[in-house]
């Protein structure tokens, strides 16, 4: 299970993207741990969006990190410039 706190979410209509949940350390760590477990990657994810306060169940979804870069461009400035700023 994966529980996000207050985190940054890129949706389109074919792929969602968690683009930043925590310190760059801790984001680090959560890359390492979903990169060793090949076999299963699906995490039950929940989130806490701070304008909701509220937790929500969002799915089983399928973890897979990818560089930033991927989908810089597809970001509103608002969400490039939370994305830079430290936590």
């Amino acid at each position: 299970m994966a529980f996000l706190y207050d985190p940054m979410v890129r949706e389109s209509p074919r792929s969602s993207h968690i683009v930043d949940w925590g310190s760059h350390e801790t984001n680090l760590e959560v890359e390492r741990r979903v990169t060793a477990d090949k076999a299963s990657p699906v995490f039950h994810t929940f989130i806490f969006p701070l304008e909701k306060e509220a937790w929500y169940y969002v799915g089983a979804l399928r973890w897979t990190p990818m560089p930033l870069k991927d989908i810089w461009e597809s970001l509103l400035p608002k969400v490039q410039e939370k994305a830079v700023s430290p936590r």
